[in-house]
């Protein structure tokens, strides 16, 4: 047994090979960086996250990764680094809604990890109620946006 074959999360509802599935696919879209110290999406507390992140989808989430199996023509962790990639990207370009539930769990989830936000040098807290600093930047991008007709009805009243 690998170390994606370990159950993470048990009140998920995901079955371990589900969860070995995921894991999986959390560290090829995220590797671990062995450079900067930087975990992989796939490490085990994240993919804790990502699992209670997507339990309130697990219906969505299962038909994705069943998806993943088929675009890899058999079992996903067996692939080579490079298939696996090719794999995600055909995911992405042929099924969107699929790919954006998948990535967007891990993401979230990876980003707001303690040893990924110190790592960036961020202080590792919620972003309330303190806020982050966010640098001024030019302005002018959203000149499109301000010139462009409203698109939207006005409330009554």
């Amino acid at each position: 047994m690998s170390t994606h074959d370990t159950l993470i999360a048990s009140d998920t509802g995901f079955s371990v090979a589900e969860q070995a599935l995921l894991r999986t696919i959390a560290d090829t879209m995220i590797p671990p960086d062995p450079d900067t110290g930087a975990p992989g999406a796939g490490e085990e507390r994240i993919c804790a996250e990502v699992f209670r992140t997507l339990s309130a989808n697990a219906e969505s989430t299962r038909q994705a990764l069943d998806l993943v199996q088929r675009l890899a023509g058999g079992d996903f962790r067996t692939l080579d680094g490079k298939k696996r990639v090719e794999c995600l990207d055909a995911l992405r370009r042929g099924h969107s809604r699929q790919a954006t539930l998948l990535v967007s769990a891990v993401l979230q989830c990876y980003y707001r990890d303690d040893q990924v936000m110190q790592l960036l040098d961020m202080e590792p807290r919620p972003p309330f109620p303190k806020g982050f600093e966010v640098p001024d930047g030019d302005r002018s991008l959203l000149d499109p946006v301000k010139a462009r007709k409203p698109f939207w009805r006005p409330a009554p009243g």
